[in-house]
This record gives structure tokens, sequence and C-alpha cells, in this order.
């Protein structure tokens, strides 16, 4: 599969899944089934530690610890390569390409 179908198959699983009552929980979520879509379909091997942010393998990665801010209102805020991510304390979703802005993937939370 191609890095988008990929990226369409991980929002499909995301969408599928029960919505998120923590914000960790969603990031927990967000990670565990980029892993889960990559290892079944990317073709490639998961390097640990991921390959240098200016370098690529052909895999996806989640975000890496240091582009992932906690907030004080519980909330997270995450960068990759091509995405923005923004996480409510009551783990909502929201996934946005970092050059258009565009909304790729909104779930709504399952927590206040």
């Amino acid at each position: 599969m191609t890095k988008q179908q990929r990226l369409e198959e991980y929002y499909n699983r995301l969408q599928g899944q029960q919505p998120s009552t923590t914000a960790e929980q969603a990031l927990d979520r967000l990670e565990q089934t980029l892993i889960e879509v990559e290892d079944d379909h990317s073709g490639i091997p998961r390097s640990d530690p991921p390959p240098p942010r200016n370098t690529t393998d052909g895999r996806l990665y989640p975000p890496l610890e240091d582009s992932i801010i906690r907030n004080p209102d519980g909330s997270i805020s995450a960068t990759t390569k091509g995405h923005n991510i923004e996480i409510s304390s009551g783990g909502s979703i929201t996934i946005r390409d970092r050059q258009t802005g565009q909304i790729d993937f909104h779930q709504p939370g399952g927590g206040l």
C-alpha cells in the first residue's frame, strides 16, 4: 500500500474504535493503531528509534516524545512530519495536514 492508502486505513481503523475518554488514552490509541497499520501494510520493519527527522525509511511513525506537549488543561498537542495533532482532555482527536491546515481526521471524545 502507498503511504496515502495506509493513512486512509489508519483513519478508518481509528474511526471504527471506541472513542477515548482521556487525552493519554487517545494518544496511546493513535500510536498503537499506526504501528499496527504499518506492521500490516508497509512491508518496512520498524526502527527503534525511528530514523532522524530529516530522513525516512518509508514507514510512518507516531509522534516522537519530544514532539508531544502535555498542556496544563489535560489536552495534548503533537506534531509529526506531515500532521499537527490536537487531543482534548476528554479524548477528542483532530489531525490536520501541516501544509494545508485541512482536517484529515476528527473523532469526538467519549469523555467530558
